[in-house]
């Protein structure tokens, strides 16, 4: 992964390989201790991806926003999310 600051630079660096291709962003906010804590992440990483849409090769490509597992993906739908991961809520916690 790629912190925030990075990103420009990841952006501009993939933009000059041709057999890259950038397709969004993913993020995994901290665990969810009382409801809607992973909101603020969700809510940064959509505004980065609006903002990142702009610098990539490929706009219309820039259309995966992965955000939200089983105990906060109704927030991250709410901002945005394309891509959601519920394990847990289809096969239980593991083991």
């Amino acid at each position: 992964g790629f912190s925030i600051e990075q990103m420009e630079r990841v952006i501009s660096v993939a933009g000059e390989c041709s057999h890259i291709s950038l397709n969004g962003l993913m993020t995994m906010a901290p665990f969810q201790v009382v409801e809607h804590d992973a909101l603020p992440v969700f809510q940064k990483t959509n505004e980065l991806f609006v903002q990142l849409k702009k610098q990539v090769r490929e706009p219309r490509k820039w259309s995966v926003l992965s955000m939200g597992m089983s105990q906060d993906y109704i927030d991250a739908i709410r901002c945005g999310s394309t891509h959601i991961r519920v394990g847990t809520a289809i096969f239980g916690q593991r083991i």
